[in-house]
């Protein structure tokens, strides 16, 4: 089968022909159709986080190259294990998203249903080879959720930008659908965001970014109103306001968390969960003098992966802008998302 690979940390990917995965046990193999690419890609592209003040984190440990990523994996059921067990629903040829963050199955984390929390994770493009191929190997049936109803590659691209913005959303806590609320960065996770908060029946975040393209993509999918960081038009809209309930931070720089901590009121909630990096300092007095939460989210549940693919085909949410590329073009389509000159996602059809 074809597959898109790191070769070597840096170095673009690599397309060429590896062995079909042979199924055993419980595993199901899943014909790949369509593929999102994630900003976290580019990290694990790279072999390591940045941590700030000039120290980097090594990711490189994580694989075996040469190693084959993606991790918003959507495709047809093509084959299944001899003790492999499918959903209700679910028999060979169904098109389904497939859920990626697999932990141990033993570890408290796993077994209170939160395996994206496993200190030993298998998740499929990020430690298990993911979908930048023409076949995954899914270690259980119980990993697949039918996307009948959706666009095609929807479902994929569900299972990390929206299932992060999803899981983010729920942990702001907001009590009342009109408290006033930042989206700090309109990539593909802000945008799920926006989509999503109609129709969670949240009010519509007042948006923070840079880029004039990412601003009124936006305002397109519904935000209050967007504008570039700088202090004048975040002062603006905090007075308009009276200070936000919560903050969403899909960048994560030490920049970013201070907006979002320096602009909330009393009581709020800065939530991040950006993996640019850096140090952030603040004055611990604040935090409860002013009852304010700082904490990070990254990606959600199965159970909430289920919860959101019935969500979005129940109140017919459209997918963010996608670029459509071929896996061939992948290693042109990652450089332009390091690059920045993406709206959206990118969405790779094999």
């Amino acid at each position: 089968m074809k597959a898109l690979q790191i070769t070597a940390y840096g170095a673009p990917l690599t397309y060429h022909e590896v062995p079909r995965p042979a199924v055993a046990g419980r595993q199901v193999l899943v014909r790949v159709t369509h593929c999102g690419m994630c900003h976290s890609d580019v990290h694990l592209h790279s072999g390591n986080f940045v941590i700030g003040d000039g120290q980097l984190q090594s990711i490189a440990g994580n694989h075996t190259l040469p190693f084959t990523l993606g991790h918003e994996i959507e495709g047809v059921v093509e084959e299944i294990g001899p003790d492999a067990e499918l959903p209700p629903g679910v028999p060979l040829g169904t098109r389904c998203g497939v859920y990626p963050w697999i932990g141990c199955g033993h570890c408290p984390a796993c077994l209170r249903g939160e395996e994206q929390l496993c200190d030993t994770p298998a998740a499929l493009g990020v430690q298990k080879a993911g979908g930048y191929a023409e076949f995954v190997l899914v270690p259980e049936g119980r990993y697949l959720i039918p996307a009948e109803g959706l666009a095609p590659g929807h479902a994929g691209m569900l299972m990390c930008s929206g299932l992060t913005a999803y899981a983010a959303l729920q942990r702001m806590r907001l009590a009342g659908s009109m408290e006033p609320w930042l989206l700090i960065g309109a990539g593909g996770l802000g945008l799920s965001a926006i989509l999503l908060a109609r129709a969670m029946d949240l009010a519509a975040p007042y948006v923070a970014d840079p880029g004039e393209g990412a601003r009124a993509a936006a305002m397109e999918a519904g935000a209050a109103a967007a504008f570039a960081p700088s202090p004048d038009a975040l002062k603006a809209a905090r007075e308009a306001v009276g200070g936000f309930a919560a903050a969403l931070d899909f960048v994560g720089t030490a920049e970013t968390v201070g907006i979002a901590m320096n602009f909330l009121r009393k009581g709020g909630a800065a939530v991040v969960m950006g993996l640019y990096g850096g140090l952030y300092t603040m004055p611990v007095i604040r935090l409860p003098l002013r009852q304010l939460r700082l904490e990070g989210s990254c990606t959600g549940t199965l159970a909430q992966a289920r919860d959101l693919v019935d969500l979005v085909r129940r109140a017919n949410i459209r997918p963010v802008p996608v670029q459509r590329r071929k896996l061939a073009e992948g290693s042109a389509a990652l450089d332009d998302l390091a690059a920045r000159r993406v709206v959206g996602r990118v969405l790779l059809e094999v």
